[in-house]
Parts: structure tokens; C-alpha cells; sequence
């Protein structure tokens, strides 16, 4: 397995505690929901292992969809510069969670 998608799956194991400089953003859907369905939420996505050719082509680990309570929701990693302004390839990472409807 790549350093990539090494690093990408140390730090969605973490999720929501991502360590600094790393960053974990919610999308208002997501933001929204009760502190239970939330912590189902993340702990569907710290356990996602479905990478296959059609969501992972590069073997990056860096996108994944979950269904929870008849919802899809969509987590993904953004890389940024250190100013997280601007891409950087395997830069600084934002894993960015949202609901399905709001990709």
C-alpha cells in the first residue's frame, strides 16, 4: 500500500479527532445531526474498508460513501498548502464529510 493511503487511513481512524494540522469539516447537514447518529457516523467511516477500483483508482484511501438510517453520506480528503489556501499534492489534509444529496 502506498505512504498515501497509509497516512489517509491513520488519520480517518482518528476521525473526529484529527491530530493539527490536519482538519475535519463538516458540511451544515452533517453539522446538524444529533451527537448519537454524529458518533455513528464517524465510526462507519474509521472502519471503511470498501477501496475498490471504482471508488479508490489510485489507491489513495482519500474517498469513501457510507449508509446510515436510509442516508448516504460522502467523506473525502482535500490536500492543502500549509495556509490551506491552495492544492498541494499530499499536502496538509481535510477530510470533508457530507451528506450524499449535498456533493
Amino acid at each position: 500500500m502506498c505512504h498515501i493511503a497509509n497516512m489517509n487511513d491513520a488519520l480517518r481512524r482518528r476521525i473526529p479527532f484529527l491530530p493539527p494540522p490536519h482538519r475535519l469539516l463538516l458540511s451544515a447537514h452533517v453539522a446538524g445531526l444529533n451527537e448519537k447518529t454524529m458518533q455513528h457516523v464517524f465510526q462507519a467511516i474509521r472502519s471503511f474498508e470498501d477501496f475498490n477500483r471504482g471508488n479508490d483508482p489510485y489507491k489513495e484511501h482519500d474517498y469513501g460513501v457510507i449508509d446510515f438510517e436510509g442516508k448516504q453520506y460522502v467523506w473525502k480528503f482535500d490536500y492543502y498548502d500549509d495556509d490551506f489556501q491552495f492544492f498541494k499534492e499530499n499536502g496538509n489534509r481535510a477530510l470533508v464529510l457530507m451528506e450524499a444529496s449535498e456533493y
